[in-house]
């Protein structure tokens, strides 16, 4: 349980002007704000009463981003970044919107044309999101992913780049103040079956006529020649209307077409099996940004999907920045001394990636597919996953490889559901002797160091999603891995969670 105290001390930054203020996510120092406060603001500045363009920048998450709460002597200034809606590759605007502390009276700026006079829509799209807030009672400002989930706000993102999306993925909608944002048209493509057979001429013998689209049908003796690829509706036959518009990712690997979807992460269970043993004392800057990380079951769901192709997603980065994920948490974990330094150290100024981080990001697809069908026979299938954040602790995340669906275990009265977590062995290592994590017993077999921080990255990952078992898979190459499964030890993580949650709360919540 984490207790908080609310004190006065929030960071310190100067601004253009030279004078001193106080940054922060805390939003409980803005006004109250009204949707009636900001139309007659957009009447007084304007004359005009049509905010509807103003209101879009609102609804649609993602144009508005970046947005701090800054506090200069007798104002309150919320500023923040807008995509423009026309030029979508140009840089964003710069706005902010102030509030008096004497009279709460309004007052706005933007770099585009109309913004120097105090209106634009930019401006009002951000009066109409703070007025959002506070009717919700937020007190701090949202964090990224959390914001897709409010009422009168789309699901789905905008983000740096316009980017090409499945026809079901996409909603049709005409933003408006007032409309239900639970009703908009979208494609009703679904899935009755879970397996699908390929028709063949002979299946249309007794139609007469025939169909035109039977010609290009082909016949049972002519299907053994024909090549099938995976799709979300099964094997189908290589350049048919779905191989292409319902092509599986190469992040699947589906070899039993009777699981197609993992349960949803982390299962209910997974509160049952830690508890949050720390308590602390939170300053007020402290308190607003732990708020900020605060996410439901719907929003943890919502973060995996939108993640879900990890490093090349730009939310995925900003959410595991303010987190420690399961990739640190052995770092953190086994720390004695010089934890300022290790704050510095998890968030460096800037990410380098080496030779070796490259190799292992690129390698990682194919070993994946090895451990699939050679490592176990092709008697598993592989989904992959985005960021998974526990409600219960929402300052820790992880990022698991891959999420595996195992046969054989399911054959042994054993949970099938478990994940993979694939090492790729430096670029011209001849023998697992010589590989740092990993230590071989007394018949030759290769296991994890549980002194590694591999093995804490693990019992992270099983312990904020409620599965049971992980196999660690280090890949030579084809003919060369190691592959061993990771049972979840409950006292283990425990005792490591309570050091990183010290550390989190103490030194990396600032």
């Amino acid at each position: 349980m984490i207790f908080n105290l609310r004190a006065v001390s929030l960071v310190v930054v100067i601004i253009n002007s030279g004078v001193v203020a106080e940054e922060s996510q805390d939003l409980s120092i803005f006004p109250s704000l009204t949707f009636d406060d900001v139309g007659q603001y957009a009447k007084k500045m304007s004359g005009c009463t049509s905010t509807a363009k103003a209101y879009k920048f609102m609804a649609e998450p993602g144009y508005l981003h970046e947005i701090k709460v800054i506090r200069a002597n007798d104002a309150v200034k919320i500023a923040s970044k807008c995509f423009r809606s026309m030029k979508k590759n140009e840089p964003p605007h710069s706005l902010e919107v102030s509030s008096s502390m004497a009279n709460n009276s309004l007052s706005g700026r933007c770099s585009c044309v109309a913004g120097s006079g105090g209106y634009c829509h930019h401006v009002i799209g951000l009066l109409y999101y703070l007025a959002l807030l506070k009717q919700l009672g937020h007190r701090t400002l949202p964090d990224d992913l959390t914001c897709t989930s409010m009422k009168q706000r789309w699901s789905v993102p905008r983000g740096k780049k316009i980017e090409a999306k499945q026809i079901q993925n996409v909603l049709v909608k005409k933003p408006q103040l007032g409309a239900s944002f639970n009703k908009y048209i979208k494609s009703n493509l679904y899935s009755p079956s879970p397996i699908y057979g390929t028709m063949t001429k002979e299946h249309f013998n007794s139609l007469q006529p025939k169909p035109l689209f039977v010609t290009i049908v082909p016949s049972e003796q002519d299907l053994r020649s024909v090549s099938f690829v995976p799709s979300k509706f099964g094997n189908v036959p290589k350049g048919c209307l779905i191989s292409y518009q319902q092509k599986m990712s190469a992040d699947y690997l589906v070899n039993d077409f009777t699981c197609t979807a993992f349960p949803d992460l982390p299962l209910e269970s997974a509160n049952d099996r830690f508890q949050n043993n720390v308590s602390v004392c939170l300053e007020a800057n402290q308190q607003a940004l732990f708020d900020s990380l605060s996410v439901t079951s719907e929003i943890s769901l919502r973060v995996q999907e939108e993640t879900i192709t990890q490093s090349l997603s730009e939310t995925w980065r900003l959410l595991r920045k303010k987190r420690i994920t399961a990739s640190k948490f052995g770092t953190v974990a086994r720390r004695v001394s010089n934890f300022e330094n290790l704050v510095s150290q998890l968030n460096p100024a800037r990410f380098v990636q080496t030779p070796a981080m490259k190799r292992g990001v690129e390698l990682e697809p194919h070993a994946a597919t090895v451990y699939a069908n050679v490592a176990k026979n092709g008697r598993v299938n592989l989904f992959p996953s985005g960021l998974i954040i526990n409600p219960k602790c929402p300052w820790l995340g992880c990022s698991p490889d891959r999420k595996v669906y195992d046969l054989d275990a399911l054959g042994s009265d054993q949970n099938p559901f478990g994940l993979l977590e694939v090492k790729v062995v430096r670029e011209g290592a001849t023998s697992f002797d010589d590989v740092r994590y990993l230590t071989k017993d007394n018949t030759n077999q290769y296991s994890l160091k549980k002194s590694d921080i591999y093995y804490y990255q693990v019992q992270c990952q099983l312990g904020l999603t409620g599965l049971d078992w992980c196999d660690f898979f280090s890949y030579m190459n084809d003919d060369m891995f190691v592959c061993t499964r990771i049972l979840f030890d409950p006292i283990f993580f425990q005792g490591a969670k309570d050091k990183v949650d010290i550390f989190f709360f103490n030194y990396y919540l600032s």
